[in-house]
């Protein structure tokens, strides 16, 4: 169901290659003490909440021994089939702006935060890869006005993906900060 070509496939495969019990399971530990959410009907005894876009679950990766941290977050809404659903633009804006509010209000507060472009695959957002890091550049911005929950923010973009597209993320970025500054 999950495409190996894409970052949640890559990362997959990576920490949990023929184990996604072990993944589903420190999701559902990292999730416990949240009740926010919606109770579906499908057939995956484990994959039966639905919850709000933007919530994330920090989990430890356990082959590390660099004890490093990972923050899985919700980017769809999925129905009973598993297909995307509720996916417009403002809907994407409202999932970021979720996502910080989840970062400041439960104290996760990190040095450096390093995050793939989110949305614009399987998602279903229909909106291209120049359009999600605006939006993911701006709703940054935004948060840090009312915490400075992180130091430094990085995007990673799959080098194909500006290589095959011609992406200028840089003149967007370049007048999203300009912007921002008046």
């Amino acid at each position: 169901m999950i495409s190996a070509e894409c970052i949640q496939g890559q990362f997959q495969n990576k920490y949990f290659l023929n184990n996604q019990h072990s993944l589903d399971t420190l999701l559902e530990d990292a999730l416990k003490e949240n009740d926010e959410f919606k109770k579906m009907e499908r057939s995956y005894p484990m994959k039966d909440k639905r919850y709000p876009l933007g919530t994330i679950a920090k989990i430890n990766l356990p082959q590390s021994n660099a004890n490093k941290r990972v923050y899985l977050l919700a980017v769809v809404d999925k129905d009973e089939s598993f297909m995307s659903e509720n996916t417009s633009p403002d809907i994407y804006k409202k999932m970021l702006r979720n996502f910080w509010l989840q970062m400041s209000t439960y104290g996760h507060n990190e040095s450096r935060l390093a995050i793939s472009v989110l949305g614009i695959g399987r998602a279903g957002y229909g909106i291209d890869v120049e359009t999600a890091i605006v939006y993911m550049v701006c709703s940054y911005i935004d948060a840090i006005k009312e915490s400075n929950m992180v130091n430094t923010f990085a995007i990673y973009i799959n080098w194909d993906a500006i290589e095959k597209k011609k992406l200028n993320v840089k003149k967007h970025i370049k007048a999203i900060c300009k912007y921002k500054k008046s």
